[in-house]
């Protein structure tokens, strides 16, 4: 008996060591994965592969509607964020900080708030945080020139509106300013 005890408990401790070499494993793999999203989907495109940002058009918290075409000779950095998105809310002070230090240079920064069109949170948070650039209500995902599976996600688009950077994950003042320096430069 006492040796089917001590093979039950061998076996026991090896199931608990596998266990947690698993969960090892998958937890290295989520904090990994999850990095990997603070950086861009794809490094920076060169101009001859961009491809164009379909044309889009939302309403602001006013209620007048903001083009996309209305931007072109712009570098335009596009937000797709939700007041409840932690991640959204920790980048939300750099994004103020380079619609400030940039706009001058030619620099466009939009937000689009993916809450589903409800504006008093909206406003709160445009208040609170003190956003200077203008903030749009997406009433739904089929508002969305593209398709957002990851909040925050921002898409960088050159002076020609197309698409030189595509992130996930929220990012520093110095990552965007490390893409949008480059784009102010060109023609």
């Amino acid at each position: 008996m006492a040796s089917n005890n001590n093979r039950f408990k061998s076996l026991r401790e090896k199931l608990v060591v596998a266990l947690v070499v698993v969960c090892g494993a998958l937890l290295l793999n989520t904090i990994g994965h999850s990095s990997a999203q603070h950086t861009a989907i794809a490094p920076s495109n060169p101009t001859n592969v961009r491809a164009a940002l379909p044309e889009f058009s939302l309403p602001d918290l006013n209620g007048k509607v903001w083009k996309l075409g209305d931007h072109k000779g712009k570098v335009v950095l596009v937000n797709f964020w939700a007041t409840w998105c932690p991640p959204c809310i920790k980048e939300t002070p750099d994004l103020v900080r380079m619609a400030n230090k940039f706009s001058s240079q030619g620099l466009d920064v939009v937000g689009v708030n993916t809450d589903g069109g409800e504006t008093a949170p909206v406003k709160r948070f445009v208040a609170e945080y003190g956003i200077p650039y203008p903030v749009l209500i997406a009433e739904s995902s089929a508002s969305l020139p593209l398709p957002v599976e990851f909040l925050p996600t921002t898409v960088l688009l050159d002076r020609h509106g197309r698409i030189a950077k595509t992130y996930e994950g929220p990012l520093s003042e110095a990552e965007f300013q490390a893409d949008v320096t480059p784009l102010l430069l060109e023609k």
